[in-house]
């Protein structure tokens, strides 16, 4: 799953996700603020957008809700703050 984290030292750490039908640029604008704060975004693109491939027979939100926990846990750190726009503000 591919995300961006231009800020690794950052504190607090947040997940951007984006609505349907876009991708993790869309979060263009609200980056360079979060960054001037210190924060430690990280932007998603959620499987099946962007960059990030999606490999299971038909898209889902419970299956890519699953993708993206098992990523939370295995690849980024604790407490994170999730941040979303439409869909990517589900669950």
């Amino acid at each position: 799953m591919f995300y961006e984290d231009p800020n690794p030292s950052g504190k607090p750490a947040v997940l951007l996700r984006h609505g349907i039908g876009t991708h993790s640029q869309s979060w263009g604008f609200q980056v360079p603020a979060l960054l001037s704060y210190g924060v430690r975004p990280i932007i998603l693109d959620i499987p099946g957008f962007g960059k990030s491939s999606y490999s299971k027979r038909s898209w889902n939100i419970p299956g890519v809700a699953a993708e993206i926990a098992g990523m939370i846990v295995n690849e980024l750190p604790v407490p994170l703050t999730p941040v979303g726009i439409s869909m990517g503000g589900m669950g």
